[in-house]
């Protein structure tokens, strides 16, 4: 078996408690949302996934792994009032975003947890289910001086930050570097950030102008494609003939994105990838939402006819 060299933490749950952190700020948002009746919260709460006998949340369920939207959805749903589900979905994101504001519950003393893991050279990394709100909240109080943000700015950013910037570089060490460089131009420019302004768009303009300057200044290695991260970190269940069909079709893609022109590419990888709307794409490329939309069509049919997928999986 090979040698553990990092390791991914699920933040609720597994690093924060996720009763004593969500339990009643879920429980009060469901009141809140069936108007004060109790049997109409309770309703909502079974039905998504919680069992009235335990109190606990069914592992899998919308409440246990669901995001804040798909939660508002199903109770919108459940109550009959699908046509509010944009007001019942930003009432929720307000309780939460104050709960978030109040710190979570750890498991651990996480500072002396994370510094054993790191002695024994492993590499540290944090999935998260927290929304755009929870980024645009934690950079509002870093700007504001709270140093404590931090961290939670870290947790929702950096991620999406990396797998952007390793897919451009091919190259794991220079996206981390990267990463740590857009951190530390954020945090020297948090002083002009404007509340209420969207981080996610700011960040990536960021690293993709470090990325850009660090090309014009031949310190990334253009040619290189890093084979080492295309490598598997451990076995897998599949099939040789499914394992191999799965790495051709990632090879064909991987190709075909190398091939395309850099704005198409990058308009793909922003909005399919990493999630950014076709207006927060814009605003990182510096051009209008119809122009992200046109490069967006043309990087998804040059896909389509590279892999013959017709079935809209680019979509």
């Amino acid at each position: 078996m090979a040698a553990v060299r990092a390791v991914l933490f699920d933040k609720d749950g597994t690093l924060f408690d996720f009763y004593k952190t969500w339990g009643p700020v879920t429980e009060a948002a469901a009141l809140a949302v069936a108007d004060g009746d109790k049997a109409k919260a309770d309703h909502i709460l079974v039905n998504s996934g919680k069992d009235m006998a335990t109190g606990r949340y069914v592992p899998g369920s919308p409440i246990a792994s669901g995001s804040n939207q798909e939660i508002a959805q199903l109770w919108a749903d459940l109550l009959g009032r699908s046509h509010e589900v944009a007001d019942i979905y930003r009432h929720m994101e307000a309780m939460f975003l104050e709960n978030q504001k109040k710190g979570a519950v750890p498991v651990v003393d996480l500072p002396v947890f994370f510094q054993r893991l790191r002695g024994r050279g492993l590499k540290l990394g944090i999935a998260t289910m927290d929304s755009e709100q929870g980024a645009l909240a934690a950079m509002e109080r870093y700007a504001a001086g709270d140093d404590s943000a931090f961290g939670d700015l870290y947790d929702l950013l950096a991620p999406r930050l990396y797998d952007y910037l390793a897919s451009q570089v091919r190259n794991r060490a220079l996206a981390e570097d990267l990463v740590q460089q857009t951190f530390l131009q954020l945090h020297r420019a948090r002083g002009s950030f404007l509340a209420g302004a969207d981080v996610r768009p700011w960040a990536f303009a960021i690293a993709r102008r470090l990325m850009i300057d660090g090309f014009r200044r031949n310190k990334l290695e253009t040619a290189q494609l890093a084979e080492e991260s295309r490598k598997p970190e451990g076995g897998s269940a599949e099939a040789p003939d499914q394992q191999l069909a799965a790495k051709q079709l990632a090879a064909r893609v991987a190709d075909a994105l190398d091939k395309m022109p850099e704005s198409q590419r990058t308009a793909f990888q922003l909005v399919k990838q990493n999630g950014l709307s076709l207006a927060q794409a814009a605003e990182v490329l510096g051009t209008t939402i119809t122009a992200v939309k046109l490069r967006l069509h043309r990087a998804v049919q040059g896909l389509r006819a590279v892999t013959g997928d017709e079935s809209g999986d680019f979509e």
